[in-house]
C-alpha cells in the first residue's frame, strides 16, 4: 500500500487510519496536523477543521472509498463508481485496485450508451426489430430507474411490430408489382441504349454537320474519330470515315492560307485513296504558304544580320529550320546544311559582338591613359610584318608588307634599316610621302611612324616602359577588334 505524505509536517503517515483527507482538495493530513493546522495545509485551500470532523465520518479510508464503489459498481451506478475511483487515483495515482475499479466502470457505463444509443436510432428509424434487441441488452447494465425506462419502450415496440408485419406484406405486394415493371423497362431501355447505340451516336452527329463555322468544323471531326475509336465494327465506321474526310477538306481550304500548320494535321485526315486530287492539291497549297514563311524567315535573318540584330537573326533561322521539320522530303530541305551553318555563325557573332563590345571599351581607356604622356590625340597603332625593298634616305624606308603585298614607307632614324630585313613593329599612320621608283615615276605610298618613337616629334613627350606597354596593348586589341570585325561583318 502506497505511504501517504502528510501535507502539513511533510512526513509519512505511518497508519492508514491514520490519514484523513480534506474534504475539499482531498490532501492526505495525520488527523493531529489537521486539528493543529486548523485545517488543510494546502495553499489556496480554505477548508478548515470543524469540531469532531474526523470523528463524524469526514476521514475516509482508501480502503473504504475503494469497497464503496465496488458496491456501486454491482448497484449498477456506474457515474458514481467513476467518482469514486478517481478520488483515490487524485491522491495516489498508482492504486492498482482503484484502476481496475475505474477501467472496468468506464467499460460497463460505455456498453450501457452504446446500446442505448444504438436502440433509440433503431427505434427513430422505425427499426423496431433491432430496437427491441438493443433494449432488451442494455436492461444488464441499467440501474432500476434507467431499467423502468427501458421497459417503458419495449412495451411500445412490442405493440408496434404486428402492424409492420402487416405494413411490410403490403409493401411486399407493391414492390412485386414495382419490380415487374421496372423489368419491362429494363429490356426496352437495353434495346434502345445498347442494341441502337452506335445507330444514335452516329444519327447524333451527323445532324451537326452542315456548318461552315471553323471551330464547329474542328469539333464535327474530333466527334466523328471518337466514334471510330468507340465503334470500330460499327457498319457506320466507313460512313464516319467519309465525314471525316469531307469535313477536312473544307477546313483545309479555309484555314491553309492563315495557319498552314493546323491545314497540314487535317490534310493528314483526308482519305488519299478515295481522294487523291484533293489530297495533293491542299498539301501544295499548303506547302506555298509554308515556302513562302520559310523564304520570310530566311530574309529576316539576312536584314537583321545587316543590322547586328544577330539575336532575332538567329531566331528567325531557328524558325525557318523548324519548317523544314514539317517537309523533310521536300526542295527547302535542302537547304537545311545552310541554315545550320548559319545558325552555327550567329552564335559565334553573338558571343563575339559581346567582346567586342569589351574591346572597345578597353581601348577607350587606353587611349585616355596616353594622355598623362602628354599625348591628347587617339592614335591608331597598327602591327606592320613587312621586309625592307629599298632605303630611299636617312629617314624613309620601302617595305612590301605581308599581308597583301602592298608597298608602304617607314620612317627611320639614321639608316637604320638595310634592303632586305624583316621588320615587325607597332607603326602609327602619319599621312603619305612622294618617292621615286628605279624609273624614276612618283610614287606616293603611307608613311608609318613606329610607336616606339613617334611620339618624339609631337608634344617633346619622352618614350617610357609604361607608355610603351600601353602602346603594345593598344595594338592587339585594335587587331582583335578588327578580327572579330571581319566576323561580324560575313553575311549569311
Amino acid at each position: 500500500m502506497k505511504r501517504y505524505v502528510c501535507q502539513y509536517c511533510q512526513s509519512h503517515v505511518k497508519d492508514s487510519e491514520e490519514t484523513f483527507f480534506c474534504p475539499e482538495c482531498k490532501t492526505p493530513h495525520h488527523v493531529e496536523c489537521w486539528y493543529e493546522n486548523g485545517g488543510c495545509a494546502v495553499y489556496g485551500c480554505d477548508c478548515k477543521a470543524i469540531a469532531e470532523q474526523v470523528e463524524s465520518n469526514e476521514a475516509v479510508s482508501v480502503k473504504d472509498i475503494l469497497v464503496n464503489a465496488e458496491y456501486l459498481l454491482n448497484k449498477k451506478k456506474y457515474t458514481e463508481a467513476i467518482g469514486e475511483c478517481s478520488r483515490v487515483l487524485k491522491v495516489d495515482g498508482n492504486n492498482n485496485e482503484a484502476k481496475a475499479l475505474y477501467n472496468k466502470a468506464v467499460t460497463l457505463v460505455n456498453a450501457k450508451i452504446k446500446l442505448m444509443e444504438s436502440g433509440d436510432v433503431s427505434y427513430d428509424n422505425n427499426d423496431y426489430k433491432s430496437a427491441e434487441i438493443f433494449y432488451k441488452n442494455a436492461l444488464k447494465y441499467t440501474d432500476e430507474n434507467e431499467s423502468t425506462i427501458v421497459r417503458s419502450k419495449l412495451q411500445v415496440i412490442e405493440e408496434k411490430i404486428p402492424q409492420i408485419k402487416k405494413r411490410k406484406r403490403i409493401n411486399n405486394i407493391i414492390i412485386s408489382i414495382v419490380i415487374f415493371a421496372i423489368l419491362c423497362s429494363v429490356v426496352y431501355l437495353g434495346y434502345y441504349f445498347i442494341v441502337l447505340e452506335e445507330d444514335r451516336a452516329f444519327a447524333d452527329i451527323q445532324k451537326d454537320d452542315n456548318t461552315t463555322e471553323i471551330q464547329s468544323m474542328e469539333k464535327q471531326i474530333s466527334r466523328y474519330e471518337k466514334f471510330i475509336r468507340k465503334y470500330k465494327d460499327s457498319d457506320n465506321y466507313e460512313k464516319a470515315v467519309s465525314r471525316i474526310s469531307f469535313l477536312s477538306a473544307n477546313l483545309v481550304n479555309q484555314i491553309y492560307d492563315d495557319d498552314w500548320r493546323i491545314a497540314l494535321k487535317y490534310v493528314d485526315k483526308i482519305d488519299e485513296m478515295d481522294n487523291p486530287n484533293t489530297h495533293k492539291d491542299l498539301t501544295n497549297k499548303i506547302y506555298t504558304q509554308a515556302e513562302k514563311e520559310f523564304n520570310n524567315n530566311i530574309e529576316n535573318a539576312k536584314q537583321y544580320n545587316k543590322l547586328n540584330k544577330f539575336n532575332e537573326a538567329k531566331i528567325e533561322v531557328e524558325k525557318a529550320l523548324s519548317i523544314i521539320e514539317y517537309f523533310p522530303e521536300s526542295e527547302i530541305s535542302g537547304k537545311k546544311g545552310k541554315l545550320n551553318s548559319n545558325k552555327k555563325l550567329l552564335n559565334k557573332k553573338i558571343t563575339s559582338s559581346l567582346k567586342y563590345n569589351s574591346i572597345n571599351k578597353e581601348i577607350s581607356e587606353k587611349q585616355e591613359e596616353l594622355k598623362k604622356f602628354g599625348v591628347d590625340k587617339s592614335y591608331d597603332v597598327v602591327g606592320i610584318s613587312a621586309v625592307i625593298t629599298d632605303v630611299k634616305s636617312p629617314t624613309v624606308a620601302i617595305a612590301k608588307r605581308l599581308s597583301d603585298s602592298r608597298l608602304i614607307a617607314i620612317e627611320t632614324v639614321n639608316n637604320e634599316y638595310t634592303k632586305g630585313d624583316y621588320i615587325d613593329i607597332d607603326c602609327v599612320r602619319n599621312g603619305t610621302v612622294t618617292v621615286y621608283d628605279e624609273n624614276d615615276l612618283e610614287i606616293i605610298l603611307p608613311l608609318y611612324v613606329p610607336a616606339s618613337y613617334s611620339f618624339k616629334n609631337e608634344n617633346q613627350v619622352s618614350s617610357n616602359y609604361e607608355k610603351e606597354s600601353l602602346l603594345q596593348r593598344l595594338s592587339y586589341l585594335k587587331s582583335q577588334r578588327d578580327k572579330i570585325d571581319s566576323l561580324l561583318r560575313l553575311s549569311l
